[in-house]
């Protein structure tokens, strides 16, 4: 990801993109600057060449590259699996594991989200609908 000198990336949130929803940002900083700033939740995070960071990139942020040279980053989104899930709890993060998968379902409101997947009636609708309800049927086991 290139961030051209004096160019800015404004403030936005990459929903889904973090750790307790099973994916990873990772920044490699390949170019960078003195005058970069990356601002997470409002936060300067400094981003050293030679070393790699995750963010959470549901939170809001930003890029301002006052510089006179491009900042250059390696973006990789990684699926969490087992190997790099050991990564993060070592470096002190812990997982939050979602019931049926997403934060925004709960056992209040997961009828009728099988309902509306229901309605839908298209193919991945359906799959999911099936999916959801069988998480349903093990959470109440």
């Amino acid at each position: 990801m290139k961030l051209g000198a004096n160019s800015i990336i404004k403030e936005h949130c990459d929903k889904g993109s973090c750790f307790d929803e099973g994916y990873a940002r990772l920044h490699i900083p390949i170019t960078t600057n003195d005058n970069v700033e990356f601002l997470l939740s409002g936060q300067n995070v400094k981003m050293n060449l030679g070393h790699c960071y995750y963010i959470d990139a549901n939170n809001p942020h930003s890029v301002i590259n006052n510089g006179d040279k491009d900042r250059v980053h390696l973006l990789i989104d990684c699926h969490v699996n087992d190997w790099l899930e050991e990564i993060f709890i070592k470096a002190g993060f812990e997982r939050t594991i979602y019931k049926y998968g997403d934060k925004t379902i709960t056992d209040d409101n997961v009828d009728d989200v099988i309902s509306s997947f229901l309605s839908m009636n298209t193919e991945i609708s359906l799959e999911m609908a099936k999916e959801l309800q069988e998480k349903k049927d093990k959470n109440a086991s």
